[in-house]
């Protein structure tokens, strides 16, 4: 059976070749009893080696049938579509891909009103001089991915109208004055992966406190700064690998207290910790590999009590002050080799 949400129809010949593929959110606006129909002048058909793809599955493309018919039904069977009503504003984004990049404050200025952007919204500026994006505090529905690369923005308040988000990917990166990340507070999930790294002045990730499951992966990177990262605590599930590395980190490491599950591998590499532990307590499963290594200042494995199986190797290495790892006194599986060692 189709998700009513997040799914995607693929056409094949009898030949097992590809036809056409569109995968659908909703982003596109699915209404119950409603068809949605790709507007006749999107539709493109295109060469691609021996098979002919469909080259239109924008989701700008897509829009809900007007016409009723049957019981009350509504869309267009046997019937060609009906054009898809579309505003030729900065809105729209890119032609072909409806990505939006926010680059100046002059850019900002024109999506004020936006309640849509289709594709991905890109936040890149390297003169820094857009400070805000308060422009956005219309938008409420993100189609694609997010990314966030503004040296000189100070905070993202203007995305906390954002609700409903269908992307996938989430970056955080290289934004030397942005402080917190409060405008990202209706975020519940992403989809793909979650990237927080060399965000200097970063204090706080209260912004991320309803966030609860990552199904890709969740980097953490790369901060001089003293973060305070319980922010991330109400999330329960990575379903790929969890990297932390490069962290300035003076407190015990706390933050993720209600993730049950990692999919991939644990990485906590080259953090520069003082006098501090590590605690994941909720932790029950590592599906890949579990590596702690390079860590100066670690002193401990503190909680990981609910830690039972690692799905692959296991290998603490070079970290020079760690004098105890009690907290994996409940692992009982590793499929792969353990390795304790060079910890003086």
């Amino acid at each position: 059976t189709l998700d009513n949400e997040y799914d995607s129809i693929r056409l094949y010949t009898s030949d097992d070749v590809l036809v056409s593929a569109i995968s659908y959110t909703p982003c596109m606006g699915l209404e119950p009893g409603k068809s949605i129909q790709l507007d006749p002048d999107a539709h493109a058909i295109t060469s691609v080696g021996s098979s002919w793809i469909d080259t239109s599955p924008v989701p700008r493309s897509w829009c809900s049938a007007a016409s009723s018919y049957g019981d009350g039904d509504i869309g267009t069977p046997h019937a060609p579509n009906a054009e898809c009503s579309r505003l030729d504003t900065p809105c729209v984004g890119d032609p072909s891909s409806g990505d939006v990049t926010l680059d100046s404050p002059s850019s900002v200025t024109d999506v004020e009103g936006c309640d849509r952007i289709d594709g991905d919204l890109i936040l890149y500026d390297l003169s820094r001089d857009m400070t805000h994006v308060d422009g956005l505090s219309s938008l409420t529905m993100l189609g694609g991915d997010l990314s966030i690369y503004a040296r000189g923005l100070e905070h993202i308040d203007g995305l906390s109208n954002l609700s409903m988000w269908c992307g996938e990917n989430l970056e955080i990166t290289a934004n030397s004055d942005l402080t917190n990340l409060d405008g990202l507070i209706n975020l519940v999930r992403v989809r793909g992966d979650l990237t927080i790294s060399d965000n200097d002045e970063l204090n706080h990730v209260d912004g991320l406190s309803n966030m609860r499951q990552v199904l890709g992966d969740l980097r953490i990177s790369n901060h001089d700064g003293d973060v305070d990262w319980s922010g991330l605590s109400g999330i329960t599930e990575v379903t790929g690998n969890l990297i932390i590395s490069n962290n300035y980190l003076p407190d015990d490491f706390e933050a993720l207290s209600a993730l049950t599950t990692i999919g991939g591998d644990l990485n906590i590499v080259s953090n520069d910790w003082v006098d501090s532990g590590i605690a994941f307590p909720s932790l029950t499963t590592v599906g890949g590999n579990l590596t702690i290594e390079y860590n100066n200042g670690l002193m401990g494995l503190n909680d990981l009590s609910n830690l039972t199986s690692v799905g692959e190797n296991l290998s603490i290495g070079f970290n020079p002050d760690l004098v105890q790892i009690d907290g994996l006194n409940a692992l009982e599986t590793v499929v792969g080799t353990v390795e304790i060692w060079n910890n003086d």
